[in-house]
């Protein structure tokens, strides 16, 4: 019963995080040094298809949860409400990178694509926080 007076606090800090882990994996790609392992699969997926990196996040992700299923002793029900959280996460990088111009951005100097790269790092690790 107290669990759950402190739902909408809970919901408000994962939505939280969900918006900042999105804004990292948008911003891995955009620097070119190189990828954390979440954008990882996603960013080479994106590369040879022609899904965006949120498309390919989303399509990484179903096929984790379709794992996590077929591992579990017991189907559970809410093993498949991470299925919305994953499609709005995907939407979300895709946001971050064409409706905020991230997607057309390539930046050249050395200095900016440090800076990027780091913040993407601290957003990716902020996120779960």
């Amino acid at each position: 019963m107290l669990r759950d007076c402190f739902l909408p606090k809970r919901l408000a800090i994962y939505c939280t995080g969900l918006l900042i882990l999105a804004l990292g994996t948008a911003l891995f790609p955009l620097s070119r040094l190189g990828s954390g392992a979440i954008v990882a699969l996603p960013v080479v997926l994106s590369h040879f298809t022609n899904l965006t990196l949120g498309q390919g996040s989303f399509c990484l992700f179903c096929l984790f949860i379709f794992l996590q299923i077929l591992l579990e002793k017991k189907f559970r029900l809410k093993t498949l409400l991470q299925l919305p959280f994953s499609l709005v996460f995907g939407a979300l990088v895709d946001f971050y990178s064409l409706t905020l111009g991230l997607a057309a951005w390539q930046p050249e100097a050395w200095p900016v694509r440090l800076f990027l790269v780091a913040a993407a790092i601290c957003a990716t690790s902020l996120g779960p926080f």
